[in-house]
């Protein structure tokens, strides 16, 4: 997957470059050393910095200021280039069918640049701040009486190593105001090392609900983002998130359950570790059999099976066979954390990317959630979900 965006990199910083230089070859016009220096020279600079940065953390830099200024060079300057310089070409290419003298591409690469100016300053200044909070309400009818108006807080996708301080305590303090039952965390706390956590262990711990905080592994949370690939130090920082997340008192459920009881009823909060369709890049830990292990049938009552999997796609390769598992909730799209004339980024690939999805008696709930290894969002912002469980 690094490979692959390095690649979209370069070919966006090299592109323009190379098109200018050849085009200037072609048509025998009059050299100019020194511009066309000093353009190549900050291409090959941002070009040097792309393979430093994806031989590195991830695409992430000690100190981070270096990546985020390497983020601003991309929306700010490699971007609008590559958009001007595209349209430019194509214009001339049709340029001959048309009849005409003038460049139609010109124009319409220099909207699509400004377009782009703004929904990138727009996504990295102001769209990950507005925090929403979403309200919904489900209805079972084989949800326990005792749990009918449960309240459920449904966060996702912190990935605090791109956060600020300010933002992760106004995600706490929302939260605590809601006053829930239960608080879900559907995985992706770090965006690749535990070290990441250590700021924010003190809010993290001040998260409250009264039955608890429930927590999932995420692809991020298994340090395979990292560049050191040795498995005995990637084990090491799993077993160190996992260990500062239940520092913070939070319930992690690793392939296994926990009962919720009231008045002899039950809710059987069921956690699976990260399903991955793509097991050549990291392997799939999800055991929805070993998870699911109690048996759906004892205690008092039948229980009220809600399972927690970062991955929605693991509703429809492994959930949707299991007739007995009502609601599944899951988070990891970030719905692509762009959405642009209705069309989110992530729906390519996702075909449960966003919301509520119902498939005969079983759900699904994909919460877009609250941050990104990259600090983006156009259109689509953090979300806090509150679901209201309700019986017929």
């Amino acid at each position: 997957m690094i490979h692959r965006i390095v690649i979209i990199l370069l070919l966006l910083i090299l592109l323009p470059d190379l098109y200018r230089t050849w085009y200037r070859h072609r048509k025998k016009l009059t050299p100019r050393p020194v511009r066309s220096g000093i353009l190549w020279g900050i291409t090959l600079l941002i070009s040097s910095a792309t393979l430093v940065l994806a031989n590195s953390n991830g695409f992430q830099s000690d100190p981070r200021w270096l990546a985020d200024l390497y983020l601003w060079v991309l929306g700010l300057y490699v971007i609008p280039r590559f958009a001007m310089s595209f349209c430019t070409a194509v214009g001339r290419l049709f340029r001959p069918l048309s009849r005409r003298r003038r460049n139609w591409g010109r124009p319409i690469g220099l909207i699509i640049a400004i377009a782009s100016l703004y929904i990138f300053i727009y996504g990295m200044t102001i769209g990950p701040r507005q925090l929403t909070v979403k309200q919904t309400e489900m209805t079972f009818a084989d949800l326990p009486n005792a749990f009918n108006g449960y309240r459920l807080v449904v966060i996702s996708d912190l990935h605090l190593g791109s956060q600020h301080a300010d933002f992760v305590e106004k995600v706490v303090n929302t939260v605590n105001d809601q006053q829930p039952d239960a608080i879900c965390f559907l995985g992706d706390l770090q965006n690749s090392e535990p070290q990441e956590i250590y700021p924010y262990t003190t809010l993290l711990r001040s998260l409250k609900a009264h039955d608890g905080v429930f927590s999932i592994l995420g692809n991020h949370d298994y340090s395979y983002y990292i560049g050191n690939k040795d498995d005995a130090v990637r084990a090491a920082n799993e077993r160190e998130t996992i260990a500062r997340e239940r520092q913070a008192g939070w319930t992690v459920l690793l392939n296994e359950s926990h009962d919720i009881e009231r008045k002899g009823q039950c809710i059987r909060l069921v956690g699976t570790e990260n399903y991955s369709d793509r097991p050549q890049h990291q392997p799939s830990r999800a055991d929805l059999r070993a998870a699911c292990q109690k048996g759906l049938g004892q205690g008092t009552s039948k229980p009220f099976v809600i399972l927690m999997q970062h991955n929605p796609l693991f509703w429809r390769a492994e959930v949707s066979r299991q007739a007995d598992i009502p609601l599944t909730l899951s988070g990891h799209t970030h719905g692509g954390q762009l959405k642009l004339f209705g069309y989110r980024a992530s729906a390519g690939r996702y075909r449960e990317d966003c919301g509520l999805y119902t498939q005969g008696h079983q759900r699904l709930f994909v919460t877009t959630g609250l941050g990104g290894l990259v600090p983006f969002r156009f259109n689509m912002p953090p979300e806090i979900v509150i679901i209201t469980l309700k019986t017929v």
